[in-house]
């Protein structure tokens, strides 16, 4: 990935995250760019209103596609390490 700035990937990934959750009703409650207990480059909390627990599975699947794909859509697929 050396064309990219460290860390500007996982940047556009985890916002990908936060703006989706928050367009479908969901409180960000944390976000990191250095998840350092795991192997990630970042990490989202995302909280689900009481009301949205019914459907949870679906937003949350939602979100989890949001972060690939604002990747793909600011830099491409052929140079990301997950498309």
């Amino acid at each position: 990935m050396g064309a990219f700035e460290d860390g500007e990937v996982e940047a556009w990934h985890e916002a990908g995250h936060a703006v989706v959750a928050r367009l479908l009703g969901a409180r960000v409650r944390s976000l990191t760019l250095d998840a350092e207990e795991d192997e990630f480059g970042g990490r989202s909390e995302i909280a689900w209103p009481p009301a949205a627990e019914a459907e949870s599975a679906s937003l949350s699947a939602r979100v989890a596609l949001a972060g690939p794909i604002a990747e793909v859509e600011r830099f491409g697929g052929e140079n990301l390490d997950d498309p």
